[in-house]
């Protein structure tokens, strides 16, 4: 599995009871923009993070641990 349970663990935390009528885990894209732009800056880590930085990472993570392209492809939709 790609994405480890301590991740999914923190995404539910992150969902604040979100509804599940929209998109992951209840939270629209911009949503998903705006905490993780937040998240990162609480954490020091600058402005330069969107709801995209965890597919870019994900990718980066399978591809060095060295899952097949297809495997890359398919969990980054």
């Amino acid at each position: 599995m790609a994405i480890t349970p301590s991740t999914v663990q923190a995404l539910e935390a992150m969902r604040n009871g979100a509804g599940d009528d929209s998109s992951v885990f209840g939270m629209s894209e911009s949503t998903i923009a705006r905490r993780v732009k937040s998240a990162a800056a609480a954490a020091g880590l600058g402005v330069n993070f969107s709801g995209h930085s965890g597919r870019v990472g994900l990718a980066q993570r399978m591809t060095a641990a060295g899952a097949p392209a297809q495997a890359v492809m398919v969990q980054g939709r």
